[in-house]
């Protein structure tokens, strides 16, 4: 509070504020990531979960988690991984470790290829989230064939499966455009 009257206002105090604690996937602080990464979630579940089909549901926290793996320290990125895991099990139908699984890989991956891609372009980015949202895609048809068979495959179920991946590397490219500028810094912690 002191910084508020040292003469620059309420308005530029509130300015450093917003900057702060604005919404993005990797802010710094590891507890204010498991508040947005529960908020998104919750967006999803609430707000675009009824607003879609029942095929075609819109994931966002891939994108927002390969974000986040790109950015944090191993033993962050992997309980990050895990709570996630966890969370998406919770809400999801999806037999018992679906999601935990997905994101245990998505993490081993990232964590051991990341150093060796120049984040600072777009096809590591855009191959990351397309990779990520076709392995959640895979395993959900996985468990449709397994559990009821061919025939709830149609070509909707395919077509439905290529929006769910569109959407993903749209909002994850969204995500990822402070790393694209000709002068950004590389997201990689040492």
């Amino acid at each position: 509070m002191t910084r508020l009257y040292q003469g620059r206002g309420i308005f530029a105090f509130s300015a450093e504020k917003r900057a702060e604690y604005r919404f993005r996937p990797h802010t710094g602080r590891f507890w204010l990531d498991l508040i947005y990464l529960t908020l998104l979630m919750g967006v999803e579940e609430v707000l675009l979960r009824p607003l879609s089909s029942s095929y075609f549901l819109i994931d966002l926290v891939t994108p927002w988690l390969l974000v986040s793996f790109v950015q944090k320290q191993k033993g962050a990125a992997l309980f990050l991984a895990i709570y996630a895991g966890f969370m998406q099990e919770a809400r999801s139908s999806l037999p018992q470790g679906t999601f935990l699984c997905a994101y245990l890989v998505m993490v081993t991956v990232l964590l051991q290829v990341r150093s060796a891609l120049s984040w600072r372009y777009a096809t590591p980015w855009l191959v990351g989230f397309a990779l990520s949202e076709l392995l959640i895609a895979s395993l959900i048809t996985t468990v449709i064939l397994v559990l009821g068979g061919g025939r709830l495959l149609g070509s909707e179920h395919f077509v439905d499966l290529a929006l769910r991946v569109g959407a993903g590397v749209g909002f994850g490219y969204l995500l990822c455009r402070p790393w694209l500028a000709f002068d950004a810094e590389e997201p990689v912690p040492p």
